[in-house]
This record gives structure tokens, sequence and C-alpha cells, in this order.
């Protein structure tokens, strides 16, 4: 392992709270908009931000941040940057295991808008009548 790889991973390390019961690693750093865990890093001269669970995928996953791949929570703390509590998968394998954990609508059918309810239907169904035609 390189110095530079060393220094990022203590770097990280000292940004890590560690919970006894969930076996999470909590971040105590910055966050994203979203509640992800968030650092800055120097690339090509420049400053980035960067999600930690991918940075801790790439190091201990193998995950490619060229590919269309995601890394996903198993214990859906956005604040996890435990590499035993992610996993890569794409936008299907994201969708499903939202699905599976209750946190998409009851209108999800596996495609389009997930907000669109079926309480919304109903509603656009009754008011219908209201609706002048030309």
């Amino acid at each position: 392992m390189t110095n530079e790889m060393n220094r990022l991973i203590n770097r990280i390390n000292k940004k890590i709270d560690k919970d006894p019961i969930t076996k999470c690693w909590n971040w105590t750093g910055a966050l994203g908009g979203k509640g992800y865990a968030k650092m800055r890093l120097h690339f090509n001269g420049e400053f980035k931000y960067i999600y930690v669970h991918r940075l801790m995928a790439y190091i201990c996953l193998g995950f490619s941040f060229y590919s269309n791949n995601m890394v996903l929570h198993k214990c859906d703390n956005m604040k996890c940057v435990n590499p035993l509590h992610l996993f890569i998968g794409d936008n299907g394998s994201n969708m499903k295991d939202c699905f599976n954990k209750g946190r998409l609508t009851q209108g999800f059918k596996g495609r389009g808008d997930t907000r669109f309810r079926y309480s919304h239907s109903h509603y656009i169904t009754k008011n219908m009548t209201d609706i002048k035609y030309n």
C-alpha cells in the first residue's frame, strides 16, 4: 500500500465512530445534501468532494468510479462507511432493494415515476367530470 493510500485511510479512520450495536461505521465529518458522508480530496490539481461510502467500496470492494454501478447500503444508514455494510449494484438492484425494504411508494411497478401514488390517480379519476372538452 502506498504512503498516499495510508494517509487517506488514516484520514478516513479519524472521522469514523464505530457503533458496537449496529456495527455501522458512522461518518462524523461533512455530509452531502442527501445525508451521505462526503470528504474533499485533491484530484488533478483541484479539490473535489467524493462520497466516502463510494471511496470505501473502491478501496475494499473493487468498485470502479467509471462504471454505471452504484454503492448500496445493506444497513440503510447513509452515514455508514463500513465496507461490510456496502455492496455494489446497478440501478435495478437499487430499486429492488428500495422496494424490498419498503422505501418506495405503493405506486412502484418496477418502472416509471415512483412519486406518483395510487391516491393521485384516484383524485384525477374522481375529478374528471370537471374537465370540459372542446
